[in-house]
């Protein structure tokens, strides 16, 4: 009688052969145990036990080479193992070393600055900010953008705006398991575990795309194709004093940064500009502005990172593009946009005018567009002072338009997640979108198609 492998018949009389006597040994059963072994490496404390080296005396006469000999590429000959250098004895392994001490990092201070990074909530959110950045808010767009918002279309651009969200939401093949989902309808009901498409990687794809799109009419102004370039992870960095002589740090890594070789025109002339001096800054005693930052002892004085290096041919911030996590109120969004387009202009000014000039030759200003996958918030941010030690004088500006919905999400109540409807698609947010790409380019100098000639 034939047998498959791993199968083992099992009798129970010399001539009883039936399929319930068959037991398959399954690999759960050659399973080894590890409990011995872990214990054996904790004793020993990571140290390898190595066994003397083997002499083979019957290779001696056939001039075989020992492989431990290194060879000396200098002089084509092979240096012998004692007259290697000595080998430096392995360190202790990581996971039982003591974590080193704060104090010995080479960038280590004695006084500490405020710091302000990416994961950074503040209490008062867009009010604490602006007294942060000595910035007025206003609650619209520049009519610069309004102006140009729909008039730059892409052929099927409906069409296209809605394969980039299913491309988003269900066609990516990333299969990870989701958190378990709540109802708070249904506080009882119990959901299955899924796997799909995680919230992250939605956000992140969704603003890929939409860059993607919108970078299609590149080809009809040719400018664009020589005048911008996209930054992925940009890290930026930059330190300042606040009034009352508070040090500040902001610093940390973006999600896109779109540069260019011109500027952005300001949003704002010198009227207005002037007109900021009438502005008061909110007041949050007694509270201090600072209280939700962190501590950090460890900083370079007078570190200012724009996210790329000196000579860069496309050094002047143009859009950022960031992903922000649901759940959070509109004020919260607007805090962090708006530290994190500070951050750039700032760095930028110092960058191109020197860290000690208070007085800017010319405003610098960047754009940002964030998304959690489904509410879009627009932001044009523009630096007007770098004498940011006193409340009073010209103050920056910062528009928003916060909280569109570019489509509905509704998730299914008991169903799985692969039932979930999406409606409600709203083609303006696109054309915002696509406004704030075409951002300083001469709309008049198009290049027309080429006709086919048979």
């Amino acid at each position: 009688m034939m047998y498959s492998f791993n199968d083992v018949l099992v009798r129970d009389t010399p001539n009883c052969e039936t399929p319930s006597s068959r037991m398959r040994l399954t690999l759960p059963l050659y399973k080894f145990s590890m409990r011995h072994a872990i214990k054996e490496v904790y004793k020993r404390r990571a140290y390898v036990r190595s066994s003397p080296e083997p002499k083979l005396w019957y290779l001696e006469d056939k001039n075989v080479i020992d492989p431990v000999k290194l060879p000396d590429y200098t002089t084509g000959l092979f240096v012998p193992k004692d007259e290697q250098s000595e080998e430096k004895p392995v360190p202790e392994e990581l996971i039982f070393a003591s974590q080193p001490k704060l104090e010995d990092c080479p960038d280590y201070h004695e006084s500490f600055m405020y710091e302000f990074h990416y994961n950074t909530r503040l209490m008062e959110s867009l009010k604490q900010a602006c007294i942060i950045t000595k910035t007025e808010p206003l609650f619209e767009l520049p009519q610069k953008i309004i102006d140009t918002i729909g008039k730059v279309e892409i052929p099927d651009q409906d069409e296209l705006v809605q394969r980039c969200i299913m491309q988003a939401n269900t066609w990516d093949p990333t299969k990870d398991k989701l958190p378990r989902r709540l109802n708070k309808e249904l506080p009882g009901w119990r959901f299955k575990a899924e796997y799909g498409i995680p919230q992250k990687r939605i956000r992140s794809l969704l603003m890929q795309n939409l860059i993607r799109l919108c970078r299609t009419v590149d080809g009809k102004y040719p400018s664009l194709l020589r005048s911008r370039a996209l930054i992925e992870n940009p890290y930026v960095s930059v330190s300042y004093t606040i009034h009352d002589d508070v040090p500040m740090l902001i610093r940390g890594v973006q999600d896109w940064l779109m540069t260019s070789v011109e500027p952005l025109k300001p949003w704002a002339d010198m009227e207005r500009i002037d007109a900021t001096t009438l502005h008061k800054l909110p007041d949050l005693s007694p509270l201090a502005p600072t209280i939700d930052l962190a501590h950090q002892h460890v900083y370079k004085e007078n570190e200012n990172i724009t996210g790329y290096k000196n000579g860069f041919h496309f050094s002047n911030p143009h859009t950022l593009y960031m992903t922000t996590v649901e759940n959070r109120r509109v004020d919260e969004h607007q805090a962090k946009l708006l530290m994190f387009c500070f951050a750039n202009c700032l760095a930028t000014a110092k960058a191109q005018y020197g860290p000690d000039v208070r007085e800017l030759p010319a405003p610098v200003t960047i754009q940002c567009v964030s998304s959690d996958s489904i509410r879009f918030n627009f932001t044009c941010f523009q630096l007007n002072t770098l004498d940011l030690a006193s409340s009073g004088g010209v103050k920056n500006l910062v528009w928003f338009d916060s909280d569109h919905a570019m489509y509905n999400k509704i998730l299914p109540r008991r169903a799985m997640l692969r039932n979930t409807q999406y409606e409600d698609y709203d083609p303006e947010v696109f054309e915002k979108i696509l406004a704030f790409y075409i951002q300083g380019v001469n709309l008049s100098q198009t290049k027309e198609p080429v006709e086919e000639k048979l």
